[in-house]
């Protein structure tokens, strides 16, 4: 079972918080980021579901995935690097021998992260909560007890307008039933 609390969902992406299992919807192709590289210290290791991961992948990684390490913070096998401002983004090189394509059969991305580095923040980038929170409507009780009142007031209209007809249909046949008293 995944541990999602070890994400925070920004714009453009999860930012990595903790170490642990992590499920999450990622846009196609799989890319990361690290904001401010150059304040990194230490390494980067994670894991991701892969469809056929390289046999070195486990251990570390649980078995089915793929190890993704980023060498110096700077360079990875598998993936473009591209420097954006601060940031170094890393896309998954499907063209690379290397580029092993995530297992994404059950709709989500599955990640086991290892190591993370310190003084920069590790995004995955577009990715977005597989099981966002449920926003309630604050005035659907209001709203409920007006269509009820609405209802009951229409039930007594049509209610009203009918005992109206039929009290005028009934009057014009007990006038009509009525000998009349007209004199001769």
């Amino acid at each position: 079972m995944a541990d999602d609390s070890k994400v925070k969902y920004v714009e453009d992406g999860a930012i990595i918080t903790g170490l642990g299992f992590i499920t999450l919807n990622n846009p196609d192709p799989m890319t990361f980021e690290l904001e401010n590289q150059k304040q990194c210290t230490g390494d980067l290791e994670l894991c991701y579901k892969a469809l056929t991961p390289s046999a070195g992948s486990s251990p570390p990684c649980e078995l089915g995935f793929q190890k993704f390490v980023i060498y110096d913070l700077e360079r990875t096998s598998g993936f473009r690097d591209t420097e954006i401002g601060s940031n170094m983004r890393f896309t998954l090189a499907k063209e690379s021998r290397f580029g092993i394509p995530p297992d994404v059969s059950d709709g989500s991305y599955h990640y086991q992260v290892l190591e993370l580095p310190k003084n920069c923040n590790f995004k995955v980038v577009g990715a977005t909560d597989p099981k966002p929170p449920v926003t309630t409507d604050p005035l659907k009780t209001a709203k409920l007890v007006i269509y009820m009142l609405a209802g009951s007031a229409g039930v007594i209209l049509i209610l009203a307008i009918a005992c109206v007809i039929y009290c005028i249909c009934c009057n014009r046949k007990r006038d009509a039933s009525k000998p009349s008293a007209v004199p001769r």
